[in-house]
């Protein structure tokens, strides 16, 4: 037996001593830990060649090996190296990746969504309320926190037929994103009054005018007439003035009554702006047409003969008016309005 401390004579002639593996080892070597699989040691592998490739491209190879061990390091140190290297590039990568975001933000999405609220608004003007509602509901997209966009976009689906749930949709949105945005208030009130809602009607109109407190006078008196016809709704006088002969109860009389007041106030804030020389007719024909269903349903005949006269008058006058002779545009939803107000009203009079 050899002495430990010493080598052994001619141990490079024995197999069993040499420490290169040229050969495959057909069985696990013991090391005292664990058996390992030594396996064949021959050429590098075409991924560590284009590994060593991609490290000499980087200069990964330079970095120091405490670096090299920690992923966080070593990101930190290429990006240093990459920055020395090309300083101005990336300040202008770096100056381009801040000012995109700003850009979007501040400029590109509010023109594009103004220039969709644009479209829009012309499209419905042209009666294309499809088309409408495609570009608003893009613009939505674009600014979903865009008070006037959703506005616009409820007044679209609004005109266009059987929409009102998604009117009532967005007008509700508008008041979410703006409880300043009156119009909005008295658009919702409208569609609730259609669609049989008629106290939800008037907390809306309440809320609308507070809203709203220095809103123009032609407005403040659109609001007081829907408010009249809301209270209408409440006895069931909405549809009027389709033939409804039977009176009011004595529990009903004060909800008839209160139509009558708030139409009063329309009615005269309307005649105010019809004295600075707008042109309200197709806002006083709804007016004296509603007053004469709430007089009719108080059991005042006389009263609602002469106001549904008074209406039928001034719904004339928008049919004989230029914009319904030469109709264009949203124009045409008023002509339509006052054409069956007034086959409605005379069919009604020759009944009286």
């Amino acid at each position: 037996m050899n002495d430990p401390q010493q080598p052994a004579e001619d141990s490079t002639s024995s197999p069993h001593n040499q420490t290169d593996f040229h050969g495959p080892v057909h069985g696990p070597v013991h090391t005292g830990s664990g058996d390992i699989n030594i396996q064949q040691v021959g050429q590098p592998s075409s991924i560590t060649v284009i590994g060593k490739k991609i490290e000499d491209i980087f200069g990964w190879s330079d970095a120091p090996p405490e670096t090299r061990q920690s992923k966080g390091k070593m990101l930190g140190w290429l990006i240093r190296r990459a920055y020395s290297a090309h300083p101005w590039f990336w300040r202008t990568a770096v100056t381009i990746a801040i000012l995109l975001p700003l850009l979007w933000s501040f400029w590109l999405r509010p023109f594009l969504t103004t220039r969709l609220n644009t479209q829009g608004a012309a499209q419905i003007a042209a009666g294309e309320y499809s088309q409408a509602i495609q570009s608003l509901q893009y613009a939505a997209r674009l600014q979903p926190d865009d008070a006037r966009t959703h506005y616009n976009l409820g007044n679209a689906y609004d005109l266009a037929p059987g929409n009102e749930e998604q009117a009532i949709i967005q007008f509700k949105k508008t008041i979410e994103l703006d409880d300043k945005f009156w119009p909005a208030y008295n658009n919702l009130a409208r569609l609730y009054i259609l669609t049989g809602s008629p106290d939800a009607a008037l907390t809306t109109l309440h809320a609308g005018l507070r809203a709203g407190s220095d809103m123009p006078r032609r407005e403040t008196a659109i609001f007081q007439k829907n408010m009249g016809w809301a209270y209408l709704g409440q006895i069931d006088r909405q549809e009027c003035p389709f033939p409804n002969d039977a009176l009011v109860s004595s529990s009903q009389q004060t909800t008839a009554e209160n139509a009558l007041t708030h139409l009063a106030k329309a009615r005269t804030a309307m005649q105010t702006v019809r004295e600075t020389g707008e042109n309200v007719s197709i806002y006083l024909a709804e007016i004296y047409l509603l007053q004469g269903c709430a007089y009719e349903a108080l059991g005042q005949p006389e009263a609602a003969r002469q106001t549904w006269s008074d209406s039928l008058a001034h719904a004339s006058a928008v049919l004989d008016s230029d914009q319904c002779t030469t109709p264009s545009g949203t124009l045409l939803f008023d002509c339509l309005k006052a054409a069956d107000w007034v086959d409605a009203l005379n069919a009604r009079l020759r009944n009286e």
